[in-house]
């Protein structure tokens, strides 16, 4: 039995209510998350009415949990970025009635916070990246990587010196990275936080750094899986890359809030 995207959601709303209890935390969506049938609380009506709903119409619900930290991690998609629209010739239009991007700039808006210490947390998505830095050090943007490497070199390097005091780092998947690629701007077609002050020598406390070039994904090509995806911020598009030892691009780590 296939279940609809809405469903996907409410089912997963009711994992991060249950995890959050374990941890004696609250998640909220409009009152309590997974409380789907909006009584106030999550009870064996919420989950049959999860269970009618499978052969039924699908169950809208919009989750938006509040885990540890204060980070409000969302189903929603995040916005592209994109807030302009153009007609076929390129040139900037009113958005009223086009249908575009920029008339609706549909999804959640990001919420970055810089920590301090070389990292951003999004409380959208409840992702916490590695900020960039022009150093020299592990973290300089400008570093590139066989996909091996990213892996084998960079990530077990921050891991193993407890980088902001955690030893989860990870190289992010393909839809992960693409939550920091921005549409409304290119060269580097990210937001602000990811590229501000970045003079030459400063750390990532100091500054944050992102190449106009391409950054590896975990994520590799399912019809030729010796491909790997890869992000190129310079536009925003997204290609993939042969895991040969030569082709080598840039690493920004992530890890999720727990």
């Amino acid at each position: 039995m296939k279940t609809s995207l809405s469903l996907r959601v409410a089912l997963s709303c009711c994992v991060l209510f249950v995890a959050s209890l374990a941890r004696a935390q609250t998640c909220v969506v409009s009152g309590v998350c997974g409380d789907v049938d909006a009584s106030g609380g999550v009870t064996a009506s919420d989950a049959l009415k999860v269970l009618n709903r499978a052969v039924g119409q699908p169950l809208s619900l919009t989750c938006n949990c509040e885990l540890g930290g204060g980070v409000a991690v969302t189903a929603e998609p995040v916005q592209t970025g994109q807030s302009t629209c153009y007609d076929t010739a390129g040139a900037a239009i009113d958005c009223a009635g086009t249908g575009q991007d920029g008339e609706f700039q549909a999804g959640a808006s990001h919420s970055f916070v810089d920590n301090g210490d070389g990292t951003i947390t999004d409380e959208v998505t409840g992702l916490m990246w590695e900020k960039l830095s022009a150093d020299g050090s592990i973290h300089d943007s400008s570093n590139a990587y066989s996909i091996a490497d990213a892996v084998a070199v960079k990530i077990a390097t921050l891991n193993s010196e407890q980088f902001a005091g955690h030893d989860d780092w990870r190289l992010p998947n393909r839809n992960e990275l693409a939550t920091l690629v921005n549409l409304g701007t290119v060269s580097p077609a990210t937001y602000p936080q990811f590229n501000d002050s970045c003079g030459p020598g400063c750390t990532a406390t100091e500054c944050s750094c992102t190449q106009n070039s391409t950054h590896w994904t975990s994520t590799s090509q399912h019809n030729s899986p010796d491909y790997t995806y890869y992000l190129n911020f310079s536009q925003g598009d997204v290609g993939q890359m042969q895991k040969v030892p030569g082709n080598k691009a840039r690493v920004r780590a992530v890890r999720n809030i727990p």
